[in-house]
């Protein structure tokens, strides 16, 4: 297989950073919810959500971990727009990006009521925490 994905790379057929990454991202461990700062919104045309508990998801690390991380991050205030549309969350984990999200159409206000935070690659991490409001 390596010899046939250098010769790949060789003829310009697949670029060498594809070539490095595997096949398929992890998949998340689901991992509960965890307590974090308070929210309340209506989406367009839904009910009114409101409460606390946010759903936890992670990839190399812990859930306690994850589940710590999520109760400091929802208390941020989520900064400037990033490319994919996300907004840029700082205070997280040691050599982890942040990207995370307010309340829908009001962005830059806590809490940070959804967002994710990757080591590696976003499409395939090495590492990932990643949480959003729970449903009741």
């Amino acid at each position: 297989m390596r010899n046939r994905v250098a010769a790949l790379v060789g003829a310009g057929i697949v670029s060498a950073s594809f070539a490095g990454q595997s096949a398929a991202a992890p998949t998340p461990k689901l991992c509960g919810t965890a307590n974090g700062a308070a929210y309340s919104y209506s989406a367009v045309g839904g009910a009114p959500l409101k409460g606390s508990h946010y759903s936890v998801q992670a990839v190399g690390v812990s859930c306690p971990v994850a589940g710590q991380w999520v109760t400091k991050l929802t208390a941020r205030t989520p900064g400037a727009s990033q490319p994919d549309g996300g907004n840029k969350l700082t205070g997280g984990p040691a050599g982890f990006k942040c990207e995370g999200k307010s309340y829908t159409y009001t962005r830059h206000e806590p809490p940070t009521i959804s967002g994710y935070c990757w080591k590696g690659s976003l499409i395939n991490p090495t590492k990932l925490i990643e949480w959003a409001p729970a449903r009741p």
